[in-house]
């Protein structure tokens, strides 16, 4: 253990050398940090989505999903015209024939159909057993972009923000791209600035230091304990559409976060907008700095373990007395010996 603290020590006093820069590894000077002003807050909707398994075995997963919005006006609370909730089972069937890969059926709540995604969409090959859990929660994260492009993105007008959770960037190969460019199209269509804002990131520089903490260091020594916001670029590989900041939003918070801008929509003047209009709603005491929609949205869409537990416990109670379940055991006890031993441990 002792030598294992030595290392750890080691390790941040060489992240702590670094000094800040972008992510194209260009310094960022003192100059370049921009105080977030107060002004009149846009409406601002936030996106979230929650999954938890009921039941899972080596031929299929099912799970809880959950996605929805809150909306707000700085402090202000918005309430939705329409629906801004959705809840759905998947079921996940792993297959094998040439190689091995995954079909998804959906079952949305009624009333929550159309804001599903294609099931065939969702259709995907497997390359190892460790990617099967990822895979598994691929309906809750096309859903989310569903409903981003759909319920969220109606309920706003130009000049509104839309802030998803996490990247701009689709972290699936696949269909996933498809339904992030629908929203991308659609928030340049109605001109809503359309934001991600990563609960954490590991996001790296090109010269392979962390992003964020030297920024943080950098922003304490510039500004001190005030609002701020900085331009850290955009990330050259991959599919990421998003223009990054690194943004600290209240003068009490201990946190920055990496909020990414549309490539497209991305202007000084707009992040200052964005900057300013999520710094009033980041006030709460429970996290200052982080805003409470974003805050509100996670807590509605999570699901919890007694959740999963709960829907476990309705799917097997309806499926114990058909002739199935016999080999549905013997199915489950193939992977459900972590389980045993933790529950005698």
């Amino acid at each position: 253990m002792d030598d294992m603290a030595e290392k750890m020590r080691s390790v941040v006093a060489e992240m702590d050398a670094h000094g800040p820069s972008d992510l194209d590894g260009n310094p960022i000077t003192p100059d370049q940090f921009q105080r977030i002003k107060d002004c009149e807050p846009a409406k601002t909707a936030f996106v979230d989505g929650g999954n938890g398994v009921v039941k899972a075995s080596a031929a299929f997963t099912a799970s809880l999903n959950r996605v929805c919005f809150t909306m707000y006006e700085g402090e202000r609370r918005i309430e939705a015209r329409d629906a801004s909730f959705a809840e759905f089972f998947s079921f996940t069937e792993f297959k094998r024939r040439d190689k091995t890969f995954s079909e998804t059926s959906l079952f949305p709540r009624a009333g929550d159909e159309g804001l599903m995604p294609d099931e065939d969409d969702l259709t995907a090959n497997v390359a190892s057993a460790d990617q099967r859990s990822r895979i598994a929660s691929l309906p809750r994260k096309f859903a989310e972009w569903k409903m981003a492009a759909g319920a969220a993105i109606g309920e706003l007008d130009s000049g509104d923000i839309l802030v998803i959770d996490g990247s701009l960037q689709t972290g699936f190969e696949g269909n996933e791209a498809k339904y992030a460019r629908e929203l991308y199209d659609m928030a340049e269509a109605k001109d809503v600035t359309l934001c991600g804002l990563s609960k954490t990131s590991m996001a790296m520089t090109k010269a392979g230091h962390l992003l964020l903490p030297p920024i943080h260091k950098a922003g304490l020594e510039s500004l001190g304990r005030s609002k701020w916001f900085v331009s850290v670029g955009t990330q050259k590989d991959g599919d990421d559409r998003g223009h990054s900041l690194v943004v600290r939003l209240h003068e009490e918070s201990d946190y920055v976060f990496r909020l990414e801008i549309l490539d497209k929509q991305y202007s000084e003047e707009t992040a200052a907008r964005v900057a300013a209009s999520l710094a009033s709603n980041a006030r709460d005491a429970s996290i200052p700095g982080y805003p409470y929609g974003a805050i509100e949205a996670d807590n509605v869409a999570r699901v919890r373990r007694s959740h999963a537990r709960a829907a476990e416990n309705s799917l097997l109670a309806n499926f114990m007395y058909f002739p199935e379940w016999g080999a549905y055991e013997r199915s489950a006890q193939s992977v459900d010996m972590h389980d045993r031993l933790n529950q005698v441990a």
